[in-house]
């Protein structure tokens, strides 16, 4: 067995073990796994290790193996949060291979750093409302209630995938007027649920949208046709910028201006430096809310959807 196959065995492994309380991850954080894994064996191979003859069980990787790797990686250009991606990886390989000994933190890799980069430049990644217009061109209603629920509530876009096929089979994803998302549906198999802004008032046009209606396919291709419906929205309203991942952005400036009564700094309003204590103070305030709201780890990376 090649070094490739051996990682994506112990990857698979990963996908199915219990870890942190959680059932299952979702299908994108499976895919990427299995991608990072082959990428490694990939990198191993490219510094000369003999990952098809020798050199070719996790188990086999040392800490100093894992040095190099980090190494490599710097070289090749990697910015410091895709290495951090594949050093978490490889760490849950090692792990499940029972090889902790060879497992490096991210500060002995020397990659601890530059991955909380602030919004300083307060570059705004949203994008204008999409129009009327462009939503009654939507015939999907599968598709339809996805978007619908992406720009309501700021969730990534298979959240809201596998949010509407619920509602599509009449299923309650409320728990005490909040919104409640699924290990299995959100990235990094993190569960949450969030009081909605609009009182559940898109939700319920989303779900008497789909309701009894048959979204066809794998969620890989209900994920296709959502991609493809947000180009065809673009051209209609000559938005280039119009992403799922920009309507969470406009969440996340939106809910700032609900908390704090302020302009994100993204959209104008005072940069932090620039607040007084009161200011500073609405403004962590805000950013703890939407980082829960959004599914974010930790608030600096909230930090460059709404500037500071």
């Amino acid at each position: 067995m090649s070094l490739k196959h051996n990682l994506m065995y112990y990857a698979k492994q990963i996908e199915t073990r219990l870890r942190d309380g959680l059932h299952q991850l979702s299908d994108k954080s499976k895919f990427n796994i299995r991608k990072e894994s082959q990428t490694i064996a990939a990198d191993f191979k490219d510094m000369g290790y003999k990952v098809n003859t020798k050199f070719t069980s996790a188990t086999a990787i040392k800490r100093e193996d894992f040095l190099k790797l980090s190494e490599q990686w710097k070289e090749k250009g990697y910015s410091t949060g895709t290495m951090q991606n594949k050093a978490t990886v490889l760490r849950e390989i090692l792990t499940v291979a029972n090889n902790t000994e060879a497992i490096l933190s991210n500060a002995e890799l020397g990659i601890s750093k530059g991955r909380d980069v602030l919004n300083s430049a307060n570059i705004n990644k949203g994008c204008s409302a999409i129009s009327e217009k462009a939503l009654s061109s939507v015939n999907d209603k599968g598709v339809l209630a996805a978007v619908m629920l992406i720009a309501a509530y700021g969730l990534r876009r298979d959240e809201a995938l596998h949010a509407a096929w619920a509602l599509s089979k009449g299923r309650d994803i409320t728990v005490n007027g909040n919104l409640k998302l699924l290990g299995s549906w959100c990235k990094n198999g993190r569960a949450r649920e969030f009081g909605m802004r609009d009182g559940g008032t898109i939700l319920k046009k989303a779900a008497a949208l789909v309701k009894g209606f048959d979204i066809k396919g794998r969620l890989e291709q209900f994920r296709g046709r959502l991609d493809r419906t947000f180009k065809e929205l673009k051209m209609i309203d000559n938005n280039k910028s119009l992403h799922p991942h920009s309507l969470r952005h406009n969440y996340a400036q939106e809910r700032y201006f609900a908390i704090t009564g302020l302009l994100a700094p993204v959209s104008g309003g005072l940069k932090y430096t620039d607040m007084n204590e009161q200011e500073k103070s609405l403004y962590d305030r805000a950013c703890n809310i939407i980082s829960e709201e959004l599914g974010h780890s930790r608030e600096n990376i909230t930090r460059t959807y709404i500037g500071k």
